[in-house]
């Protein structure tokens, strides 16, 4: 199975679409939802989806553990469009 780790810090509106799409799909599922802002609506809607979440600083992005707890999670992070301090794939 593939495992997928989302990053967002909005609403969450494309995220909870991911998370729905492949919670049908039997081979891929959305296994974590990170952010760095704490009142995010993805939060929220992570967590009504009984998905994972995980809440991180900037600094994290920095000393590599946001990188250590997607490969964690997924295996096999890619970067995301608004978070490029990360650089794997």
């Amino acid at each position: 199975m593939k495992r997928i780790a989302v990053l967002a810090s909005g609403s969450g509106t494309n995220a909870q679409r991911l998370m729905e799409h492949f919670a049908q799909h039997p081979a891929r599922a959305v296994v974590l939802v990170g952010s760095d802002q704490p009142r995010a609506g993805v939060l929220q809607r992570a967590w009504d989806l009984h998905v994972p979440s995980y809440l991180f600083a900037g600094k994290n992005l920095r000393d590599g553990s946001v990188l250590r707890e997607l490969q964690r999670a997924a295996h096999r992070p890619c970067r995301a469009r608004g978070f490029h301090a990360l650089d794997t794939c």
